[in-house]
C-alpha cells in the first residue's frame, strides 16, 4: 500500500478493509510517501507554458498505516526520499513468499502430411484417367 496515509477517498474504511484483507491471510506493506513538512508541487503553468510551482504540506496518517501493516502480518515503511523508497521496496520484495513454476513446452507436430500425399496421388489419378479412359468428346 503506497501512500500518503491520509483516507481521501474511496467509500470502504480503512479498519474495514484491514480486517477483510486480515481475514483472508493477506499481508499489507504500507508504505508512506513523505512526511508533515511542505513539499514542491505543480500548481499550473505560465502563459508561455512554463511549470509554476508552489509549496504546501500534505496531511499523513502514520499510525493508521502501522495499524494496517501490523494487523495483517506486513510491515510498515516511511520512505521520504528516493533511496527509502527503493529500500522500503527491497525489503517488501525479500519478504515476499516466492512460489516456483515449472514450465511446460507443449510439443505440436504437424499431421497434414499423412492426408498431402494421398490427395496428390488422388489428383494426379484424376488428371491421368481424364485424359486416357474417361475423356470427352464435344
Amino acid at each position: 500500500l503506497l501512500t500518503d496515509g491520509d483516507n481521501n477517498a474511496g467509500r470502504v474504511a480503512p479498519d474495514y478493509a484491514t480486517e477483510l484483507a486480515s481475514s483472508v491471510g493477506a499481508k499489507i506493506y504500507s508504505v508512506q510517501i513523505g512526511d508533515e513538512e511542505e513539499a514542491e508541487v505543480l500548481e499550473g503553468f505560465g502563459p508561455f507554458g512554463q511549470p509554476i510551482y508552489g509549496r504546501r504540506s500534505f496531511p499523513t496518517n502514520p499510525e493508521l498505516l502501522e495499524r494496517i501493516a501490523t494487523k495483517t502480518g506486513g510491515e510498515y515503511f516511511v520512505a521520504t526520499d528516493a533511496k527509502k523508497l527503493r529500500d522500503s521496496f527491497h525489503n517488501i520484495l525479500d519478504q515476499l513468499e516466492q512460489t516456483r513454476f515449472e514450465a511446460s513446452v507443449a510439443h505440436h507436430e504437424d499431421l497434414f502430411t499423412l492426408f498431402l500425399l494421398p490427395g496428390v496421388v488422388l489428383i494426379g489419378l484424376d488428371a491421368l484417367l481424364r485424359s486416357l479412359l474417361m475423356r470427352r468428346f464435344p
